[in-house]
């Protein structure tokens, strides 16, 4: 009898809880679109293309903590010349996991994941194909200031990645570790409750130790929706 009256009161605790966790979750879908420059040094060769990478990001937050996963893949591949008639085409697929906690109105903190795959395929000289895996953790700051009563904000952020980076590409399979950064300043607007809108640029390089740097840049905008 003691533990059916135990059990009765765990059951009514959970049913008086989870109505009031469900009201102070925030769900909600956002979907980013992001002009990326992609650039790289390797030696004295500069490659650089240009592409739309295009994709869903999930948030949700409770109190003061809040937790995001996005996808994102380019909508055309990237086409650049690597020097001596050797040419490629590339696609991008982006990964990142997120969880931060707002120390207050205007500053937050996050820590989480990052996961991105560029598939390159040649198109001139000899012909192979392969793929650079670039994955590890990341830790950053977000600052937010609001601007009048108009329900604009500006936002900015930087974030330091610590990479790991994989190349498969043709005859070439090497490993080596990357520090990464990640700096963004944009302004965002809330419509409604249920609508907002953001516009920025964001910019991120992940640095190797020999000096073959990897810069992705560019112009992005968002549009999402509370659920």
């Amino acid at each position: 009898m003691r533990r059916f009256v135990q059990f009765l009161v765990i059951i009514s605790m959970l049913f008086t809880a989870i109505p009031a966790f469900a009201q102070e979750l925030r769900a909600g879908v956002t979907f980013q679109s992001w002009f990326t420059r992609y650039e790289r040094t390797v030696g004295a060769t500069e490659i650089s293309g240009s592409s739309l990478m295009f994709g869903p990001t999930l948030t949700m937050e409770y109190d003061n903590y809040y937790t995001s996963a996005s996808y994102a893949t380019t909508t055309s591949d990237y086409t650049f010349d690597a020097g001596g008639g050797e040419s490629f085409t590339g696609k991008k697929k982006d990964l990142e996991l997120v969880l931060g906690y707002h120390l207050g109105d205007n500053v937050s903190l996050h820590t989480g994941w990052k996961h991105d795959v560029l598939e390159l395929e040649s198109s001139g000289g000899p012909q192979f194909s392969g793929e650079v895996t670039t994955s590890g953790p990341a830790l950053g700051v977000t600052g937010h200031v609001p601007v009048g009563d108009f329900g604009v904000t500006v936002v900015g952020d930087f974030t330091v990645m610590y990479l790991e980076t994989r190349t498969e590409l043709g005859s070439v399979s090497e490993k080596d570790n990357r520090n990464g950064y990640s700096m963004q300043l944009g302004a965002n607007y809330r419509a409604t409750q249920r609508f907002s809108a953001s516009a920025g640029y964001t910019h991120q390089i992940y640095v190797a130790d020999e000096g073959d740097d990897t810069v992705f840049s560019g112009v992005y905008f968002t549009f999402g929706f509370g659920i």
